[in-house]
């Protein structure tokens, strides 16, 4: 098999699969990429993720997890900004039409 040759260490960091390298690879709360509340936030944290899988610090499906969280948090963000920018334009809307 083609990963017998690779050592631990390039096992660790995302080399072929093997019984090793599938275990899994999280990191501390300390060492993730700061808050996820806001579209620049997703965008950053999407990097994280691509390097930190790519690198082993994750493993592929602690990454394809997160990305999905982050999926969905990108969703929630944008339609709260969406719904406070309709709230933003109905009272202006009202105030408008109370004008003489």
């Amino acid at each position: 098999m083609a990963g017998e040759n690779l050592t631990p260490a390039l096992r660790r960091k995302g080399g072929r699969a093997t019984r090793h390298a599938l275990k899994s690879r999280t990191v501390e709360a300390a060492d993730l990429p700061g808050a996820l509340t806001t579209l620049e936030d997703c965008s950053r944290w999407t990097a994280w993720v691509a390097v930190a899988t790519a690198t082993g610090e994750i493993d592929r499906t602690t990454g394809a997890v997160i990305l999905k969280a982050i999926s969905l948090q990108k969703v929630v963000t944008e339609k709260l900004d969406l719904g406070r920018e309709l709230t933003e334009l109905r009272a202006q809307l009202a105030a408008l039409k109370a004008a003489p």
